[in-house]
Order: structure tokens, then sequence, then C-alpha cells
């Protein structure tokens, strides 16, 4: 989030939409890794806010925090180095940063779809 974008939300109920910084720590400690500050950011500011992720968005939802994941062997993309933290409530489209990214502020962010994995 750039800081015009992240001083707004910031002033926007953050206790009511955020989760925790002990939230945030406790997944970062799961995943074995820290989250990309854009990522974290968003979570600790928006990350229950239910404009965003209730179900009737028309937009890409991002997935709760404690449902981000990196792909196992039965994901069905070839490269499975990624963090993912988005999908389509089908499941057929995911977004990720690549785990080597996520030490970047802002890191790039990757779209893949079900019909073509790679």
């Amino acid at each position: 989030m750039n800081k015009g974008s992240s001083a707004f939300w910031e002033s926007t109920s953050k206790e009511a939409h955020g989760i925790p910084e002990a939230g945030i720590q406790a997944k970062e400690q799961s995943l074995g890794f820290p989250l990309a500050m854009a990522l974290r950011d968003y979570y600790k500011i928006l990350g229950r806010s239910p404009y965003i992720t209730k179900g009737c968005n028309n937009q890409y939802e991002p997935l709760p925090l404690e449902e981000v994941f990196i792909p196992d062997d039965t994901f069905f993309t070839t490269d499975k180095a990624f963090l993912i933290f988005y999908q389509v409530e089908e499941s057929v489209i995911y977004c990720g940063i690549r785990i080597q990214d996520l030490e970047m502020e802002d890191p790039l962010v990757y779209l893949c779809a079900w019909n073509s994995p790679d």
C-alpha cells in the first residue's frame, strides 16, 4: 500500500477490520517466513473487513489470513514456490507472491488459472 492509501485506511476503524499483530506473527511463524510488507499491511488494516471479504463481492476475494497457503504436491501448478493469498470462489483462479519475493516491500503478484497452470 502506498503511504497515502495506508494513512486513509489506518484512519478507518483499524480495530474493527484489522487482524492483530499477534495473529499476523502467528501465521508468519507457521509459514516459516514473514509476509511481504504490503500483504502484512493489508491483513493488519483490512484483514477482517466485511466490505472486502464478503461472498457477494464481485472482485477476487482475499483469503482469510488463516487460509493463506503454500501449495503442496496436490496443487495443480508445476511451480509451487508461491504464497497464495487470493482466490476466486470457484477456485479456478489464484493469486500469489513468489516466496523468494516476500522480503520485498511491495512484490509482484502472479495470477494462475486452473486451465493454464504454468
